[in-house]
């Protein structure tokens, strides 16, 4: 399997969310970069993107000892602030 990366300069957040959005609807595997600044951590976390509904974006976070999957939910809104104000933004 080949990875593409793909890099969206500050203002770009919209463009950002309407591809990850386009994968999702083609059912393509898709990661997305999102700045932990925001949530009083350093860094980036790095995550599947797994559905959407129209306000939200659904996240696989993390998956527990157990092999059950955390998904955490951020609106759309709040992913493009995000992206848009703090450094980073791959995919």
């Amino acid at each position: 399997m080949d990875f593409t990366i793909q890099e969206f300069p500050p203002g770009q957040g919209k463009e950002k969310l309407e591809l990850v959005e386009h994968h999702i609807k083609k059912k393509h595997p898709i990661l997305i970069s999102l700045a932990l600044e925001p949530f009083g951590y350093k860094g980036w976390h790095i995550m599947p993107a797994v559905d959407t509904t129209d306000a939200s974006l659904v996240l696989l976070h993390s998956v527990r000892d157990d092999g059950e999957p955390v998904t955490c939910k951020i609106s759309k809104s709040e992913f493009v602030r995000i992206h848009d104000s703090y450094p980073g933004g791959m995919m």
